[in-house]
């Protein structure tokens, strides 16, 4: 009996999740594995990311809704597709301004451990290959690093968008090698006056399915290794256009819905903020 009582148990988590949507059981995923591993309140930014309600409150006539809150760190399974819209949209209307985008990409040796050292040291190293003499032509673009782990070490690599007349793949390999301390290195030239560029260059830091299927170790390591830096970045003349861009996009967007009552005024507070504010009210 018992036997049976535990089959249809699991037949019933198993229901659940094929309810969640892929996003919410990797994210679940990550949850189980990391408690106790990483600091708390990245924990519990995680936690509460697409859980905790947050009521909006209408403070002309007292309507109100509810949405989730969202952690926005750029390993969230739930929120990292918004960084990466936010990013394609720059990028579209940047390259309307262009006539010569390169897709560039860099790789680096495997590694057996990835720390903050490590990831910065990659991307001064790709700082340091902006200014060389084979870029003398380049005018500006834009850089997005990944890290993937799929069993061999980690592994840094970086996805540019370059405007620029010319890229000697060749010599971009010898150069780009001895900045990461390596002989040669595999790199990527592609002409890119397409739009394929974009599935690359607003790739996630690291996939969801991905970071749920290591180790509880390798998703602590990860998470301190990419707190505080950043991982994509503008230079030349795509960072002096970016500010003018996205006030350009901000403009194109539709206006803030206002509530019935035609305010748009409102008051936002967690789920416990609302009962609380409900209980001192009745003991008054």
């Amino acid at each position: 009996m018992q036997h049976g009582s535990d089959v249809r148990q699991k037949l019933n988590q198993q229901r659940q999740l094929d309810l969640l949507e892929p996003e919410q059981i990797w994210k679940r995923s990550l949850l189980a594995k990391i408690e106790g591993l990483i600091p708390w309140q990245v924990y519990d930014h995680l936690s509460k990311c697409g859980v905790q309600e947050i009521y909006r409150t209408c403070n002309g006539c007292g309507n109100w809704d509810t949405f989730y809150y969202r952690c926005s760190l750029k390993f969230c399974p739930l929120c990292n597709w918004r960084i990466a819209r936010n990013r394609s949209e720059l990028l579209k209307h940047w390259t309307v301004r262009v006539t010569q985008p390169k897709h560039v990409v860099v790789t680096a040796r495997n590694s057996q451990f990835i720390t903050r050292r490590k990831i910065r040291q990659f991307m001064q190293a790709f700082g340091k290959l902006r200014r060389q003499k084979l870029f003398r032509n380049l005018r500006g673009g834009c850089v997005s690093f990944e890290i993937t782990n799929e069993g061999r070490g980690w592994h840094l690599h970086a996805h540019a968008l370059v405007d620029c007349d010319w890229v000697d793949a060749a010599a971009l390999a010898v150069k780009w090698g001895k900045l990461v301390g390596q002989d040669y290195a595999i790199v990527k030239v592609k002409d890119c006056r397409q739009q394929s560029y974009l599935g690359e260059l607003t790739k996630y830091v690291v996939k969801g399915a991905q970071l749920a299927s290591w180790s509880p170790e390798e998703i602590a390591q990860f998470i301190h290794a990419i707190r505080g830096v950043r991982f994509f970045a503008t230079f030349g003349a795509l960072f002096k256009l970016s500010r003018e861009i996205r006030a350009e996009i901000n403009r194109e967007k539709p206006p803030a819905k206002p509530c019935g009552c035609g305010c748009v005024d409102w008051t936002y507070q967690t789920e416990e903020a609302v009962i609380m504010g409900e209980i001192r009210a009745g003991q008054k």
